[in-house]
């Protein structure tokens, strides 16, 4: 045999499984892949949950209840807001109020 012909098999060999080890490859990185995917669509699908849930919990009408309910908080009056005529000014030295503070309603 010539050295050519034993080269030129040396190298079919050696492409040989140089193909079958990327061929390996490649299967493993589209699995990889799918598996990817899959955790992609799960994540989405987990936020998705989570939005509707955070969307129910801070819902007007449940946090109203529950602030009733725990904290005897009641929603605010009309009286209880003040006219800027009402706000106690200050005086230049920045001491005390040039009049007396409207008192709180409880």
């Amino acid at each position: 045999m010539r050295h050519a012909t034993v080269i030129t098999l040396f190298i079919a060999a050696l492409m040989g499984v140089a193909l079958y080890y990327l061929k390996y490859r490649v299967t493993e990185l589209e699995n990889e892949l799918a598996r990817l995917n899959q955790e992609i669509v799960e994540d989405q699908q987990a936020v998705h949950v989570l939005r509707a849930e955070w969307s129910y919990l801070n819902e007007a009408s449940r946090l109203r209840s529950i602030a009733e309910q725990h904290l005897g908080m009641v929603p605010v009056r009309p009286e209880q807001f003040a006219t800027p005529e009402e706000i106690p000014s200050r005086d230049m030295a920045g001491d005390s109020p040039a009049t007396p503070a409207r008192e709180t309603l409880n």
